[in-house]
């Protein structure tokens, strides 16, 4: 099978650590890929980008072409892409009721599956279209290891209990101010923040293991994979219930979820570093990743099974 990835390669790494994650866990399923980028912001750059995919598909053929994100969606539809595939994230769904009414009406009716991360994403895009498939975890890169040793690795202060916002604190849609905020009304000078800023997709597990708590106070996700790799790690996690997260962790011992405001996300703090000092410094994540099938090669079996459905029904349809 030959699938194309159509994607932004805007990221500090070049095409984002997910859609890279994912080309990797598929090529171990025996798919072949190849990695279609756009580079450059802004909407010439999508446009031109049209032409070079047209340009690119006369010359290679696929039986899948799958966009990752609502843009790279629309250069793959109107390059003339065949057997569209669209992975939306939260950003695309969640973040403005524009984007979602053009999403419903040029993106899903010219896409043979659309790919949401969370069932609260699919409500909103009510289709038959649209299938629930979160991004997998890659439990060989994302594992516990020593503390300690990785806060001495990293030479992090071993008196101080290390706090990881799993993000870029400027870009809005994260909401690093509330955590800000609440850190700032405990007012205990023993917390240090860290952040997952331009940092290289193979230091990420040493950091996570290294950091006490891992606090995501997005104001909307899909089914972000910094909890699901923080998960994978045993670290304890507060959240703002954003996308699944309520789903993953509701109920979990170390798990914390929040409200999105100061009061709220303060107590459950206080209660996440009372659980970090009195109770545990890890928990059993680790297991109800792989209980709840949410591995990498898990996901990509799954997605692999989307593809061939897809061309089934296609060779059924033209034998008809």
């Amino acid at each position: 099978m030959r699938v194309l990835f159509v994607a932004s390669g805007n990221k500090f790494s070049g095409v984002s650590n997910i859609v890279k994650a994912q080309v990797d866990s598929l090529r171990r399923e025996g798919v072949e890929i190849e990695i279609f980028s756009i580079d450059g912001k802004g909407w010439t750059n999508y446009l031109k980008s049209i032409f070079k995919l047209r340009f690119f598909l006369k010359r290679n053929a696929f039986q899948i072409v799958h966009s990752h994100y609502s843009f790279s969606t629309w250069v793959a539809i109107l390059a003339g892409s065949k057997n569209v595939v669209s992975s939306l994230m939260g950003s695309d769904v969640n973040a403005s009721k524009i984007l979602r009414f053009f999403i419903k009406w040029s993106i899903i009716p010219f896409c043979k599956l659309v790919i949401v991360k969370s069932e609260s994403m699919k409500v909103r895009l009510r289709s038959q279209k649209v299938s629930v498939l979160p991004n997998g975890v890659d439990l060989d890169k994302f594992y516990p290891l020593c503390s300690a040793s990785s806060k001495s690795f990293l030479n992090w202060e071993p008196n101080k209990i290390h706090i990881l916002f799993p993000s870029d604190p400027s870009r809005r849609e994260k909401n690093f101010e509330l955590l800000s905020k609440s850190i700032e009304a405990i007012g205990r000078d023993d917390l240090e923040l860290h952040f997952l800023d331009r940092v290289p997709h193979s230091e990420v597990n040493l950091i996570l293991n290294a950091s006490d708590i891992v606090c995501l106070t997005s104001k909307w996700e899909g089914s972000p994979n910094a909890i699901k790799e923080a998960m994978a790690c045993n670290k304890i996690i507060l959240s703002t219930k954003v996308g699944d997260v309520p789903n993953l962790l509701e109920a979990e011992k170390g798990a914390f979820l929040t409200d999105d405001n100061v009061l709220d996300c303060k107590n459950q703090l206080i209660c996440a570093l009372d659980y970090y000092e009195n109770i545990s410094s890890s928990t059993s994540f680790r297991k109800k990743i792989i209980a709840l099938e949410l591995s990498s090669e898990q996901i990509a079996a799954k997605l692999v099974n989307l593809y061939r459905d897809i061309l089934l029904s296609k060779l059924e349809h033209s034998k008809k």
